[in-house]
């Protein structure tokens, strides 16, 4: 309502599609990469909270592709009620799940702007990559055809 009648109404939790690339941003002159992989996790893990891994993580680490995406941002224009949407491509193939916004993104109940604003997936290939080496899931991977 603030930008008058080039604005859409909020969906009020009703189905809605939202689309946008993956797309890093530019914020305070540094540039954020579209995606992070697992050897990031292990890159900021101290052993103490808020940054402590659980030990089935740990003790994981060996046998992890470190180079596999673990999340992504895109443009997608996302608020509360968004969480776990899932997040396909252009070939209409599942590649991740919505789960949250940057920070930058809180204004956009209000207003949108793709500048830095980020939604954030987790990427398919680390939720495969964790049921099958983390948490030794066979069975539910097989339950979903993997």
């Amino acid at each position: 309502a603030t930008q008058g009648a080039n604005t859409y109404p909020d969906a009020t939790f009703t189905f809605r599609i939202e689309y946008g690339p993956v797309k890093g941003y530019v914020l305070n002159g540094k540039k954020i990469p579209y995606a992070t992989e697992i050897a990031g996790l292990y890159k900021r893990a101290t052993g103490v909270e808020p940054f402590a891994l659980p030990p089935s993580w740990v003790k994981a680490k060996s046998s992890l592709k470190l180079t596999t995406p673990f999340n992504f941002v895109t443009t997608v224009d996302s608020h509360g009620g968004n969480s776990g949407s899932p997040t396909i491509d252009t070939k209409g193939e599942l590649i991740g799940i919505l789960f949250d916004g940057n920070i930058e993104s809180l204004p956009n109940r209000f207003v949108y702007t793709d500048e830095v604003s980020r939604s954030v997936h987790v990427a398919s290939q680390v939720i495969v990559e964790a049921l099958r080496k983390v948490y030794k899931t066979e069975r539910l991977l097989k339950e979903i055809g993997l």
